[in-house]
């Protein structure tokens, strides 16, 4: 199935859960603190992220916090 992410599609296997999305998309650790996850415009919480399936078509934003001055 095909989503959105940061704008740009991409296929995904059926029942691809959000915790699923993060593990493949990102290299480093961005699978800890600072990362926020919004599909359809509504934060997912990093607690529901294992449970959380994408649907087909749904827009996902993957944020990272980044530090410096």
């Amino acid at each position: 199935m095909e989503i959105k992410v940061n704008g740009k599609l991409m296929a995904v296997n059926d029942n691809t859960t959000v915790t699923n999305l993060v593990e493949t998309i990102c290299t480093d650790n961005m699978t800890g603190s600072g990362v926020a996850v919004a599909v359809n415009g509504a934060i997912v919480s990093k607690k529901d992220w294992n449970t959380h399936v994408l649907a087909p078509d749904c827009d996902v934003i993957l944020i990272k916090a980044a530090y410096g001055g």
